[in-house]
């Protein structure tokens, strides 16, 4: 017995608006037994460097994210902020002892600090146009 394809009910229900006669699809290869199907694999996140939450920008900036001159963001989206501000903050600046609110500030306004980070996420962690929006989406 012949298993229908999909490609076979795609053209069986749609050849009609498009020509004349019904198009030859005994060629085609049914699904699943196309050789790529083994082979994807899903890739593993990549662990970005980062400050620790609990130092004290980072505390300080969770209360001023949650308070109500910071937005009045919720917990949960102001963990999501700051730690991937602090993810941002790890790639400008190696050490923690040269991280102040001067260093921060500066950092978030700089454009060529924030180009050299989405530079990292696409070369480094190869994510992708949607990923890195995203990530840097997030940060606001």
């Amino acid at each position: 017995m012949h298993k229908i394809t999909e490609i076979e009910r795609t053209y069986t229900l749609s050849w009609f608006f498009f020509s004349d006669e019904k198009p030859d699809v005994s060629s085609t290869k049914e699904l699943g037994d196309d050789s790529t199907s083994s082979e994807i694999t899903k890739q593993t996140a990549r662990v970005l460097p980062s400050f620790s939450v609990s130092i004290q920008i980072g505390e300080i900036f969770t209360e001023w994210l949650t308070g109500s001159g910071g937005g009045c963001k919720k917990d949960h989206a102001a963990q999501q902020i700051v730690k991937r501000s602090l993810k941002f903050l790890k790639c400008c600046c190696e050490d923690e002892e040269e991280l102040s609110f001067e260093v921060l500030d500066f950092s978030l306004c700089s454009r060529s600090l924030l180009f050299k980070f989405i530079d990292y996420l696409q070369d480094e962690c190869k994510l992708g146009h949607g990923g890195r929006l995203a990530f840097i989406d997030a940060m606001n």
